[in-house]
């Protein structure tokens, strides 16, 4: 059986401030632009075996956020306070892909970031499609916007198990082992971990270490001072949501309900889907991406 992630694709590069992201582009020329952000600590390579099938349907585009993957745009824990920064970034390369229509897409992080990148976009995208999008409980959010909120999450597990996270490696298979023995990776596609970890992994010193270093993965977990429901509100796109059946980070559906989004629930996945189960997923993006272009269409015709 061939391999789903071979489909023709090539490296792209996107001046951002400070330095520039990568990832990957699958040309369909004359069709819309899929823009793919990765969740925190990924990258774009995890998902290719997610979305290189659905490069006949768009031209596709999935990035490395900055501090993630082959990106080289700067990063700095001590001064990241939400993920506007990463909105930022996504906005760019959408402006930079204009005037072709896009579709703005992620997972988790890259989700709540496409949701602040497309609140800045003029004009507005055709849609989002968002799997997981990180979404915190109103009261939380709130608490976030008050000095007590950074000593909050600093003490919670998913930062301070980033923060403890082992980083660096004699040789590629012995990170492939420590990986695959992880009940979190256990559960994933066939050829994802390889993917993940061609793009994850970068060289130094004779040792290999992850190319999202442990304090910037552990500092994007903390810094929750943007406002997602806010940027939702703005927007005039359609919004195209995927919630995992169980240990979803959207915490509060009904806050984004009540911003316009249409949100469906994969019952038997978790926060990973987009891993674990990407046959599923690309279905629910296909799906979306049909709906959306359609809808496009008719409002031309009309």
């Amino acid at each position: 059986m061939p391999d789903p992630s071979a489909a023709q694709s090539s490296r792209i590069t996107f001046p951002v401030r400070g330095g520039a992201l990568t990832g990957y582009r699958w040309a369909c020329e004359g069709a819309p632009v899929l823009i793919f952000a990765h969740a925190n600590g990924f990258n774009a390579s995890t998902y290719r075996r997610l979305l290189a099938p659905l490069s006949g349907q768009v031209e596709i585009v999935a990035v490395d956020l900055r501090g993630h993957g082959r990106s080289t745009a700067p990063w700095d824990p001590d001064t990241l306070d939400g993920w506007q920064i990463h909105g930022e970034d996504l906005a760019e390369v959408a402006r930079s892909l204009m005037p072709r229509p896009l579709i703005l897409a992620g997972h988790s992080m890259g989700a709540t970031s496409q949701i602040l990148a497309a609140a800045r976009l003029d004009p507005a995208p055709l849609g989002l499609a968002l799997i997981e999008p990180v979404i915190m409980p109103a009261t939380l959010r709130v608490l976030m916007h008050t000095p007590a909120g950074p000593a909050f999450m600093n003490r919670f597990p998913l930062v301070t198990n980033a923060k403890a996270r082992k980083d660096g490696w004699a040789d590629i298979e012995a990170v492939k082992a420590r990986y695959s023995s992880k009940s979190t990776f256990s559960r994933w596609a066939d050829g994802m971990l390889d993917d993940y970890l061609e793009d994850g992994l970068v060289e130094q010193d004779g040792e290999w270490h992850l190319a999202c270093p442990p304090a910037w993965e552990a500092a994007n977990f903390a810094a929750q001072r943007h406002a997602p429901i806010k940027a939702a509100r703005q927007l005039r796109a359609p919004i195209h949501v995927l919630q995992a059946g169980h240990g979803s980070t959207l915490r509060d559906p009904k806050a984004l309900l009540g911003a316009g989004a249409q949100i469906e629930c994969a019952e038997e996945d978790g926060h990973l889907l987009a891993m674990e189960s990407p046959d599923e997923t690309r279905r629910w993006l296909s799906r979306i991406l049909t709906r959306l272009m359609a809808e496009t269409d008719d409002g031309l015709a009309g």
